[in-house]
C-alpha cells in the first residue's frame, strides 16, 4: 500500500516527461527552429537522453550569426532571454581581461612599494663653496628624502659608465620618498644640463647661491689648505694688479658669475624647476629657507627652526640630531673654516667687478639677495 500511492504522481511525471519529448520532437522535425534547449526542469534521465541533441545540459546552443534562446533562472515566470555569440564571448571577454588588469595592477602595487634604487628626482647643482652640503643635510632631517653619500660627479665625470650605473649608486627607497643627488660642480659643467635634461625633463634643481666676493674667498682659502704654496689671493685674482684688472679665467672668480651658467641651464629647464637658495640664509634662519626648499620639492613641512641650534664655533647652525643619531650634529671640520683677511681695496674692487651681473641674475631668478 505504502508504494502504491505513489504510482499516482509517477504516472503523471511520466505523462509530462512523454508531453516534453512529443514537443520536443515536434519541434526539432517542423524544421521552422534551428535552436533548441531543453527546460532545466526536466529530469536527470530526459536531460542524459538527450545530450548528442543539445550539446549537453547546460550547454549555451550559439551558432554564428543566429539568437539563441537562453532560459533565465526564473523558467517559473516563462520569461526568456535572447543573446547573441558576439555579445555573449564579448561579456566574457570582458570579464576576464578587467580581472587580469586588475591583478596586474595590484602586483604592480606590490612591486613598486619594494625598497629599491631609483634615479634622483631632484638635483642639488651647485654652487661650489655656497652651502651645498649644509643644505642635503638638512633635507636628510625629513623622512621623505634619502641621499647617497658622497657626490656622485656622474653628469660630469662618469657619464660614459650609463644611467644603470648612476642608479646604483642611489640609496634604496620606497615609492614615495624623494631621491636626490648633489654634486656642486654640475652648475659649471657645459654638457651636465643636456645630459640630464636626458635623463629626465622634469628634473627639479637646487641652487645654492651666496655673495660671489665671500664665495670666492672660501674658495681659495680651501685651496691654501690643501696647498699652502698658493700665491696671494690678490696676486690670483688679478691680471695687474696696478690697473686692477679681474682674472675671470681663475675658478674662484668666475664662478661667482652665476647669470653666465644660470642662462646654460635655462635652455633646457624652465624656471619653474630652478629654485635658488640663499645660502646666507642657511646659516641666519635654515628654518624658513628650509620651509621654501620642502614646498618646491612637494614634501609636507616637516624640518623647521626646532631641529637647529646655532653654534658660535663653528659660525653656522647645527642639527640637534641627524638622519641616523638622536644626538647634536654639526658639518665636518673642512666647513666653517676661517678666511684670510683681504684688503679692503680688492675687496671692493671684486664686488665693483660682479655688481651688474648680480642685478642681471636677480632679474631672471626673481629674487633679490642682501649682497653689498
Amino acid at each position: 500500500m505504502g508504494l502504491m500511492k505513489y504510482i499516482p504522481a509517477l504516472s503523471v511525471h511520466r505523462h509530462k516527461e512523454d508531453n516534453e519529448l512529443e514537443t520536443v520532437n515536434g519541434v526539432r522535425n517542423s524544421g521552422v527552429y534551428k535552436d533548441y534547449v531543453v527546460r532545466a526542469w526536466l529530469p536527470r534521465k530526459i536531460q542524459q537522453r538527450y545530450k548528442h541533441f543539445v550539446g549537453g545540459f547546460g550547454k549555451k546552443l550559439l551558432r554564428k550569426n543566429h539568437l539563441t534562446e537562453i532560459p533565465s533562472k526564473d523558467i517559473s515566470s516563462g520569461k526568456r532571454l535572447l543573446y547573441s555569440k558576439t555579445s555573449f564571448n564579448s561579456s566574457v571577454a570582458f570579464r576576464k581581461k578587467r580581472s587580469y588588469k586588475k591583478r596586474s595592477l595590484l602586483k604592480r602595487e606590490e612591486t613598486q612599494n619594494f625598497p629599491k634604487s631609483r634615479l634622483p628626482q631632484a638635483l642639488i647643482i651647485g654652487v661650489k663653496k655656497c652651502g651645498t652640503r649644509a643644505l642635503l643635510e638638512f633635507l636628510r632631517l625629513h623622512p621623505n628624502v634619502r641621499a647617497p653619500g658622497p657626490e656622485v660627479h656622474f653628469f660630469d665625470k662618469f657619464y660614459h659608465l650609463g644611467l644603470e650605473w648612476y642608479r646604483q649608486q642611489m640609496p634604496r627607497t620606497l615609492i614615495d620618498q624623494l631621491t636626490i643627488e648633489k654634486t656642486p660642480s654640475y652648475f659649471i659643467g657645459k654638457q651636465v644640463p643636456a645630459r640630464v635634461h636626458n635623463m629626465s625633463r622634469d628634473m627639479k634643481l637646487l641652487l645654492v647661491v651666496r655673495d660671489p666676493v665671500t664665495r670666492a674667498i672660501s674658495d681659495y682659502t680651501q685651496t691654501v689648505t690643501k696647498w699652502p704654496q698658493t700665491p696671494s689671493f690678490k696676486n690670483m685674482a688679478f691680471l695687474n694688479a696696478s690697473t686692477g684688472l679681474i682674472d675671470t679665467s681663475w675658478p674662484a672668480i668666475g664662478i661667482g658669475v652665476y647669470v653666465r651658467y644660470l642662462l646654460l641651464w635655462n635652455r633646457f629647464f624652465p624656471r619653474r624647476q630652478i629654485h635658488v637658495v640663499s645660502g646666507e640664509n642657511l646659516i641666519k634662519n635654515p628654518g624658513k629657507e628650509m620651509m621654501m626648499v620642502q614646498d618646491f620639492l612637494g614634501l609636507p613641512r616637516i624640518v623647521s627652526d626646532h631641529h637647529f641650534y646655532f653654534n658660535q664655533t663653528k659660525g653656522f647652525p647645527c642639527v640637534k640630531k641627524s638622519e641616523n643619531k638622536g644626538v647634536p650634529h654639526c658639518l665636518g671640520k673642512t666647513k666653517g673654516r676661517t678666511h684670510p683677511d683681504i684688503a679692503s681695496e680688492t675687496i671692493d674692487r671684486l664686488r665693483d667687478f660682479y655688481r651688474p651681473f648680480n642685478q642681471k641674475f636677480f632679474q631672471i631668478v626673481g629674487r633679490e639677495f642682501t649682497w653689498p
